[in-house]
């Protein structure tokens, strides 16, 4: 039978477009202590969103969350929390117009709903989202995010790295959560749930550990000219579609890595395997929640 405590809680949402914010959103859920309590409604907007959704529905610990609901994409999903009466809702974003419409539409809906941010990467922390000091102050007076977490409507932002966020966004302090478990350790002690999730095989390389190995994480668009330099390496060479890509890009020489799978858990199997791992990367965010030393981020320039 539950007990008073649970039949109190409000009940509470994580909308989930991508492999990052799924983890993250996770281990938010175990500190909060609100798996009872908390569905998970995964947008396919991400390669194998739907696999993962399958994944979770029927592994055994499918238990630790209320429910978990699947939407062809972002719209369909606030329609559902806007429908459902949520307590809480956490998102990855509130900046922009379209944004603060229909999280005000949400507010409208139910006064009382709590919406709050969730760190998804390099994007919590950016000053830059928009040039114009001009068009900022009309969004700001309107009270429209310019930042993660600066949208009049959230009432929060869980971040890893609370403190860089105050310096950044002053005004932002009162808002500040801290998820208190560092993403690489929260990947530690899920990983055998989290291969199993994202389907993903182990590299295989016991036979020479002194290898170092390459592998790009491509952006939106991948960079044909950096692929052919690519192959010119030595060493094994991996290439990692981003998740959002829902394609297979099947480059000979190199071995893929699905694009749904979180570079964070393809980094960390590999810093395992290989004497050095070298990263190329457009701006990946994987770097800021990984720490061994072997792993080293080279970023693309175009």
């Amino acid at each position: 039978m539950p007990t008073l405590i649970e039949v109190n809680m409000p009940r509470s949402a994580f909308i989930v477009t991508k492999p990052l914010q799924l983890m993250i959103a996770m281990t938010i859920i175990e500190q909060l202590d609100i798996g009872r309590k908390a569905d998970l409604l995964i947008v396919d907007a991400f390669g194998n969103a739907k696999m993962v959704f399958d994944n979770l529905n029927n592994h055994q610990l499918k238990k630790l969350y209320r429910a978990v609901y699947f939407f062809d994409n972002h719209k369909l999903a606030y329609q559902h929390a806007n429908k459902t009466g949520y307590g809480n809702i956490y998102i990855d974003s509130d900046v922009g117009f379209k944004k603060y419409l229909t999280l005000l539409f949400l507010k409208i809906k139910n006064p009382f709903v709590k919406i709050s941010v969730y760190e998804e990467g390099l994007g919590s922390y950016r000053t830059d989202i928009y040039s114009s000091n001009l068009k900022k102050f009309f969004l700001r007076v309107f009270g429209v995010g310019i930042h993660f977490g600066g949208s009049a409507i959230t009432s929060s932002i869980y971040l890893f790295k609370t403190d860089a966020y105050i310096n950044l966004f002053h005004s932002g302090a009162r808002k500040v959560n801290l998820i208190n478990k560092e993403l690489s350790l929260f990947i530690e002690e899920n990983k055998e749930f989290l291969y199993f999730l994202f389907k993903y095989e182990p590299i295989k390389n016991q036979a020479d550990k002194t290898k170092e190995c390459h592998i790009y994480l491509t952006s939106w668009i991948p960079d044909g000219k950096f692929i052919k330099k690519l192959k010119s390496f030595s060493g094994d060479k991996f290439i990692k579609p981003h998740p959002h890509l829902k394609i297979s890009l099947e480059r000979s020489g190199l071995i893929e890595v699905p694009g749904g799978v979180p570079a964070e858990l393809v980094l960390d199997d590999l810093s395992k395997s290989y004497s050095k791992v070298i990263v190329y990367h457009h701006g990946t965010s994987a770097k800021r929640y990984l720490n061994s030393a072997n792993l080293i981020f080279t970023e693309i320039k175009n």
